[in-house]
């Protein structure tokens, strides 16, 4: 309802911080009206700084629905809504809302918003009647105003908060109305000018011209709306009333709904309805409840009338004698059947208009409107409406003045649209299909939390989502916080170069972050990619990683993907891996069009943090990475940096990997790719294949090398065992020839696609070289400088031999024997192959670096194998703890090896490896084979294979089952082997 005003001053662009009251003056009634407006919207802006345009501190207005539309209700608690603070002191039930009486009927099918609408009205003595005081024997006094909760169900085809609100945005806009997304406020696009009826030229000379301007005699504050509009012709009508339209009374009709009784009689003549006046009957919108008092009686209780009704006008004027009056229309049925009482609006008259057209209000007050607008909102979005004062003696003056100036928006009534919930229909059960509530805590619980935005599940899928929510902090930096519970993706969170400098974090323990696994097939590139960004931080969140399978018959695993970016760091992160072992993993891999068999298993390949492209100062610490289970021929792994031949660029600089738990793995780490400054530090990997495996991508050379000494078996079969198990060319060939979605995503740069010349040429000279390579470690073997730290033979036993083997050098095979080392060498030769055209890409790609790879205070105990299962699966190789595969004379490579301890569970398996740095130290190590292995393969525990020329340095290590070096120390001193420096058994 308005109120009786003058006018009102409050114009919120003056910027005006406070009234300021002055000595002797006249104080009316809009100067006390701006001072309440300006603290009001004060501490109302404040809040929503604060708070942020919508949420809950105490899960209140929580949408309840246990099995059908009827029984929907909002619990009880407190909200936010646009600034305003407000409280349900107990549930309230869809169906029979207190505020909403002459609410319609619900809709009974199809998904729906339950939604909070926040009309902002005044309530007058004439519907709270505890407002007069009586002791002043009947005037009123000041009105009040108050803010009326609704909780309007609207239609939507989705069943997600993000649909809802899309399907809302799009029903608005059809109706000219928008939602600010500062405040949830709903905006119209309507607006109203102000103008004067133009002055008539005058009959003749001797008639002077009539004066412009407003032409009436009172002081008056006009109160437009419009009432009908038809957008397909835009002509409708404006209701326009003077008084601001403020005159209101209680009332009751007959049964034919044209006579009305007023309960109360006007003050006076001019107060009552007259003939052919414009008015508007109110249905009861919200009764005021006086608790043990209300009174039984209907007419002495206080209601709260509706902000717009049935607009007519008055047949017969109101009769003081009898106290009625006579409608022109008769009143609906609903209307005549309320049993709440009725109200009516005096307004002066219903005026035709044409938008975008002046149209005079009437024929004697000489003001003129110009209204455009998109629709006439439909309830229960309010009507605009618009207010402006007149004054006789300033005729050609309008307060405020900007209604003179330019079309201006409606003054009210102000209202705010915040979502609830979704409901609907889910196999045939009624039920919420999504919260849409935000909720926080208060700024005293947030002492464990980084500043920033602070959202629990409910609050990220009220604003969209996790995707939604990071780009709403775009632009940073930025800190989002996430609550503990269950962050399910519908896709995966994409991080780019607008999210830089942003940080998402768990707060305590308990955020999960997991995929929908209705749409699983969408996470082959990871739950969160990080794609050509930097500064990302992920800290203190769990992620519950499953594994995405592959149309050629393998699968995929994925966590966080980062491709070409840096400065990233996670940290304090929980990475869960599962994936089933269900026989898949090994099968033949298919075709995936056709589905025929292509050769080669199927594999689950990639890891809880997935690097493809350049990574640049990536750091990731004290996180823990735990699969469910190993499968034998997967490549699983905490943190995986690979290539394959199509995407080669892969390069790590300045990473560092450290205080981080790896457990029942095929691998801690697994890094094949272009090796810069690594740093890996203090992390411990247990129950794993492997534990810290490094590979550089330039291995043609190397290859050459491993085949030139699984070709010449026969001549040196410790080196040839060597290299079968520590070159781990398995891994590498899986990875070349990897599919993961996660290559493809990282495009790679334009390269040059060389020619068969080029392509020949450079992998002879990689063969050249390899075989050079192998030359100089056969003839250090030759002259026995090659294992010159080894374990003493057991008894009948020649070193390099298997244990309790005759010392015959030519004692025979078996034809298994035979048959299994030939296929041994056959699969070799065939993983051999992939990994030469990952070189030969590599060294087309020509990235150079420094390879600076520093391995230290790593705790690492390896699984146990099953050697009988292992020995029939030839893709599942032995394990090892530590290595780092260069390639002979291609780039400079140091490698620093340092107070280490790997422990081996059989003595197939190898502590670590080193092939071809070019500047090693290996110092206070301990590496352990168990001590009982009769009966096994005795191979070293340890391997490290240079070449003259190179810097070396082994002392302080333990090596049990002894170590496999070359070359022999090149500094002059009494022995030239590396034994009085370390401790050999």
């Amino acid at each position: 309802m308005a109120s009786d005003r003058a006018r009102n001053s409050y114009d919120a662009s003056r910027a005006y911080r406070s009234v300021i009251a002055q000595q002797g003056r006249v104080t009316l009634e809009a100067d006390i009206n701006e001072e309440s407006e300006i603290g009001v919207e004060a501490l109302r802006l404040e809040t929503i700084d604060i708070v942020g345009p919508a949420g809950t501190p105490d899960d209140g207005y929580k949408v309840v629905a246990p099995g059908n539309i009827n029984e929907v209700t909002i619990g009880a608690g407190i909200y936010y809504l646009g600034g305003w603070r407000l409280e349900l002191d107990q549930a309230v039930a869809l169906n029979k809302q207190p505020d909403w009486l002459d609410a319609p009927p619900l809709p009974e099918t199809g998904n729906g918003l339950v939604a909070l609408l926040l009309t902002e009205q005044n309530v007058s003595a004439v519907e709270d009647q505890a407002l007069r005081e009586v002791a002043l024997g009947g005037p009123d006094t000041a009105a009040r105003r108050r803010l009326m909760q609704q909780f309007p169900l609207i239609g939507t085809g989705g069943d997600t908060c993000a649909s809802a609100a899309a399907t809302l945005a799009k029903d608005l806009a059809a109706e000219g109305i928008t939602i600010d997304p500062y405040s949830l406020q709903l905006l119209s696009d309507a607006r109203l000018q102000v103008g004067f009826v133009p002055d008539g030229a005058p009959p003749d000379p001797c008639t002077p011209a009539a004066a412009g301007g407003y032409l009436g005699a009172d002081n008056q504050l006009i109160r437009v709306t419009v009432s009908a509009y038809d957008p397909q012709s835009k002509t409708g009508d404006i209701l326009w009333g003077w008084n601001n339209a403020s005159i209101l009374y209680r009332t009751a009709t007959d049964a034919t709904g044209t006579l009305l009784t007023l309960l109360g009689a006007p003050v006076d003549q001019e107060h009552a309805p007259q003939q052919f006046q414009a008015v508007e009957i109110l249905r009861s919108r919200a009764e005021l409840k006086d608790g043990a008092f209300t009174p039984a009686d209907m007419k002495d209780r206080n209601f709260i009338a509706a902000d717009s009704g049935f607009v007519t006008t008055v047949a017969t004027g109101y009769d003081f004698d009898s106290g009625t009056l006579i409608l022109t229309d008769a009143l609906p049925p609903e209307y005549i059947a309320d049993a709440n009482p009725l109200f009516i609006r005096l307004w002066q008259a219903i005026v035709p208009f044409t938008a975008g057209q002046a149209t005079a209000l009437d024929a004697v007050s000489g003001v003129t409107v110009t209204v455009s607008l998109t629709a006439l909102p439909t309830q229960p979005v309010a009507r605009p409406f618009w207010r402006f004062a007149v004054r006789p003696d300033t005729p050609v003056q309008i307060y405020p003045a900007r209604y003179l100036e330019a079309p201006q928006p409606p003054d009210g009534p102000r209202q705010w649209l915040g979502d609830l919930a979704v409901v609907g229909f889910v196999n045939d059960s009624f039920g919420v299909l999504a919260d849409c509530r935000p909720t926080f805590v208060s700024l005293t619980e947030q002492i464990d939390c980084c500043c920033g935005l602070t959202l629990d599940p409910k609050g990220v899928e009220s604003r969209g989502g996790l995707q939604a929510v990071a780009d709403s902090l775009a632009g940073g930096p930025a800190v989002l916080t996430l609550k503990p519970g269950e962050y399910v993706l519908r896709t995966p969170l994409i991080l780019t170069g607008k999210h830089r400098r942003l940080i998402i974090e768990g707060c305590s323990f308990g955020a999960s972050i997991s995929a929908d696994p209705k749409g699983l097939n969408k996470f082959g590139f990871g739950l969160i990619v990080i794609e050509k960004t930097d500064a990302i931080t992920l800290r203190g969140l769990e992620f519950d990683i499953a594994m995405v399978p592959t149309a050629t018959g393998g699968g995929t695993v994925a966590g966080v993907l980062v491709g070409d970016s840096g400065l990233i760091t996670i940290e304090d992160c929980t990475f869960g891996l599962a994936f089933p072992n269900d026989g898949r993993i090994g099968k033949t891999r298919v075709e995936a069009t056709t589905g025929a068999a292509v050769g080669g298993p199927a594999v689950v390949f990639g890891g809880a943090i997935a690097i493809v492209g350049r990574a640049a100062e990536l750091t990731v610490r004290r996180n823990r990475f735990v699969g469910k289970n190993i499968v034998d021929g997967a490549v699983v792994c905490g943190l995986i940096a690979s290539v394959n031949t199509q995407n080669i660029h892969t390069t790590l600089v300045g990473v560092d990997i450290s205080d981080n738990y790896f457990e029942r793995l095929n691998a801690g780490v697994f890094a094949y790719a272009h090796l810069g400054e690594i740093r890996c530090a203090g992390n411990r990997v247990k129950n794993c294949d492997t534990g810290l495996f490094f590979a550089e991508t330039r291995l043609g050379a190397t290859g050459a090398f491993a085949k030139q000494a699984i070709g010449r078996f026969a001549d040196h079969p410790d080196l040839a065992k060597a290299v079968q198990s520590d070159l781990q060319f398995h891994w590498l060939a899986v990875s070349a020839q990897s599919q993961a979605p996660f290559f493809a995503r990282m495009s790679p740069p334009a390269g040059v696609t060389p020619s068969t010349v080029a392509h020949d040429v450079l992998l002879k000279e990689m063969t050249t070289r390899g075989e050079a390579a192998y030359a100089a470690v056969a003839a250090a073997r030759a002259i026995g400088q090659t294992r010159v730290l080894s374990a003493k033979a057991a008894p009948g036993q020649t070193d390099g031999a298997p244990a309790g083997t005759a010392a015959k050098a030519d004692a025979p095979a078996t034809e298994a024997a035979k048959a299994q080392t030939a296929q041994d060498h056959l699969q070799f030769a065939a993983e051999l192959e992939h990994v030469q055209a990952v070189a030969v890409a590599a060294q087309i790609a020509n990235i150079t670096l420094t390879a600076a790879v520093h391995i230290q205070n790593n705790d690492i105990a390896l699984a146990k194998i099953n050697i009988a299962a292992a020995q029939k699966n030839t893709t599942a190789p032995p394990g090892i703890g530590i290595a780092v595969i260069m390639s002979p004379r291609d780039d400079v490579a140091m490698v620093l090896l340092t107070g280490n301890r790997v422990i081996c569970p059989d003595v197939r398996t190898s502590a670590a490896t080193l092939f071809f740095p070019t500047e090693a130290a290996v110092t206070g190590n301990v590496m352990i084979h168990p001590t009982s292995a009769a009966g096994s393969f005795n191979h070293a525990v340890f391997t490290s294979v240079g070449l003259q020329g190179g810097s070396y340095a082994y002392a302080g290590n333990v090596f049990r089952s002894g170590a496999f070096i070359t070359p022999p120390r090149a500094s002059a001193a009494a022995t030239t082997d590396w034994d009085f420096l370390n401790t050999v058994t």
